[in-house]
């Protein structure tokens, strides 16, 4: 799943579909007949329903799906991984620990509520492009928007790029390992592996496709910039590329 530009992208899933993964892109919002933006409620019970096509296809392996969130996404897998008992495997790539924008239900009915931010602090480039990093408002601030992570009992690769313009990726590495020794120490030693990208910018694809500092993001109407120079970024997402396959690798194929 993608962020929140919203619609239906296949990119990272066909890439992965080719190297022996069965894959679904899913959609949550800004695509046919689901809600149009994010300042609506999302449900972990749709992603359920997602969850459990996916395991009742006759050629796909039954011990488990891996879930994958880029940005917006992010904190949307987070939510899966501590909801739903068959998500085995949690990719957040560039993500939040707060449940950003609208609000999400989980199964038991609780409600974790959105974390919203403040356009006003979008800073603007001498080039007229904006830069989000101080956008979002902090998680701590707002302890009702935060995902319980204590509860996720499965593998969860974090990855951070350091020069993200979008999120302020490592104070949400200190909060996240800050929450995880206070409400569940064990499960950050058992289940958590935090990767960086030096000088990576915001937007995280598979290796070798073009390099994007700035584009056009249509939640705030204008170009953004996303940080991280062509080569640190480059470099970044080819080993994230290698340990996230192994990862779904090692969490989702039964040991023989």
């Amino acid at each position: 799943m993608y962020g929140s530009a919203g619609g239906l992208r296949e990119l990272r899933p066909a890439v992965l579909a080719a190297r022996g993964f069965a894959v679904l892109s899913l959609a949550f919002f800004g695509y046919e007949d689901l809600v149009p933006d994010l300042t609506h409620q999302l449900d972990t019970a749709y992603f359920q329903e997602a969850v459990d096509f996916v395991l009742h296809h006759k050629k796909v392996i039954k011990n488990g799906v891996g879930v994958m969130g880029f940005s917006k996404a992010g904190d949307i897998v987070l939510s899966l991984g501590a909801d739903i008992p068959e998500v085995k495997a949690v990719i957040s790539l560039n993500g939040c620990v707060s449940n950003i924008f609208g609000s999400m239900r989980f199964k038991d009915g609780s409600v974790i509520e959105g974390l919203y931010g403040d356009n006003s602090r979008i800073l603007i480039t001498p080039e007229g492009a904006g830069d989000g990093t101080h956008l979002v408002n902090n998680p701590l601030d707002y302890p009702k928007t935060i995902i319980p992570i204590e509860k996720i009992k499965c593998k969860v690769l974090w990855f951070t790029s350091l020069d993200d313009k979008n999120f302020r990726g490592t104070e949400m590495v200190q909060i996240i390992k800050q929450l995880l020794r206070e409400r569940n120490p064990e499960a950050l030693e058992k289940y958590w592996e935090f990767m960086e990208g030096p000088n990576a910018g915001h937007v995280i694809e598979p290796p070798y496709l073009p390099y994007t500092s700035a584009s056009y993001h249509r939640l705030v109407n204008g170009v953004m910039i996303w940080g991280g120079s062509a080569v640190d970024h480059s470099i970044a997402e080819v080993k994230l590329w290698k340990r996230i396959q192994e990862v779904l690798r090692q969490e989702l194929i039964p040991a023989e």
